[in-house]
């Protein structure tokens, strides 16, 4: 191959990568989308409603689907666009943040525990039982402001 059919590929290779890049951005809104959006921003307008009257039982929800499915890239546009309403309204009493961790799919409790409070930015060093990450857990999901947790799976 000479020098210059070199470049041409690679100069052929760029533009295919660069179109390529360009589509990672790019989102197009499902009716999967609006029903999981719909189901988030359900779950925590009422858990702050559940909280301001002192009830303690939340709900959740769940977003399952094969591998490469755009579960990932769903969710992040959802939690953006619950973060930016929340804090357009006013914010929220109880927090209004949703951090993401991800776990393996067959975390233990102590592992998803671990993997949530690094992505808040707090140590987890040493061997710490289950009941003590747990409550470290809580703790600092309070004093963060954190309304939710999105678990992604890999």
């Amino acid at each position: 191959m000479t020098t210059n059919e070199a470049l041409a590929v690679m100069e052929k290779t760029r533009t295919k990568a660069a179109a390529t890049a360009a589509l990672d951005d790019f989102f197009f809104e499902t009716e999967t989308h609006r029903l999981i959006r719909e189901r988030v921003f359900s779950v925590l307008e009422a858990r702050e409603t559940r909280l301001a009257r002192g009830l303690y039982e939340q709900k959740g929800a769940a977003l399952i689907g094969p591998a490469g499915s755009g579960k990932s890239t769903m969710m992040a546009r959802v939690i953006r666009e619950y973060e930016e309403a929340a804090v357009a309204t006013g914010g929220r009493e109880f927090g209004h943040r949703i951090v993401s961790a991800i776990v393996p799919g067959k975390a233990s409790v102590k592992d998803t525990c671990c993997a949530v409070l690094r992505e808040i930015g707090y140590p987890t060093k040493g061997n710490r039982t289950e009941d003590y990450l747990i409550d470290c857990l809580r703790r600092q999901l309070q004093h963060h402001h954190i309304a939710a947790i999105h678990l992604d799976e890999i």
